[in-house]
């Protein structure tokens, strides 16, 4: 299991309801990181995930790197506008 910060986890823990490869809209992802829905536009609500999502994919990877695994899981921008989804990476 990988050691996430209270908010991480619960990015973390919302795209990975939504299930592999299903994009997760940006308001629900918001709404599950701090609570409340997204008061601003799009673009500042896709600026405040993106740090929290940065940090995620990071200790993603790091986890495997450290398990010598060749996949992991990491967040990506979704095929639908405003979306994120959760993927498996292969290297």
């Amino acid at each position: 299991m990988i050691s996430l910060s209270p908010r991480q986890q619960r990015l973390y823990d919302a795209i990975e309801l939504s299930g592999l490869g299903v994009d997760a809209h940006i308001s629900a992802l918001y709404t599950a990181v701090w609570g409340a829905a997204p008061t601003g536009t799009p673009r500042s609500t896709q600026m405040s995930l993106g740090p929290v999502i940065s940090h995620v994919n990071a200790r993603l990877r790091r986890q495997s790197v450290m398990s010598g695994e060749t996949a992991f899981l990491q967040i990506e921008p979704g095929d639908l506008k405003r979306t994120y989804r959760l993927v498996v990476v292969v290297e």
